[in-house]
């Protein structure tokens, strides 16, 4: 009932070293904190530093560049 979509330099396929993991985290009510808990838990796993966005807190500017840019994680 809901999806992650990665922008910033993650979906722009420029990752470096240094990068945060830029998610934007789409799930209706009380499903919203377990998805951020999980790709916080998978983002740490694998050595990335999440940056986590619930689109419900979104500005209209970061759900546009997320528009522009974003890939939906399936």
């Amino acid at each position: 009932g809901g999806k992650f979509v990665i922008f910033g330099s993650a979906a722009r396929s420029e990752i470096g070293f240094d990068s945060d993991f830029d998610v934007l985290i789409d799930f209706p009510g009380q499903t919203e904190r377990p998805a951020r808990d999980y790709a916080e838990r998978v983002c740490i796993e694998h050595g990335i530093r999440p940056d986590q966005h619930f689109r419900a807190d979104a500005s209209p500017s970061l759900l546009g560049r997320i528009e522009r840019e974003g890939v939906i994680l399936r």
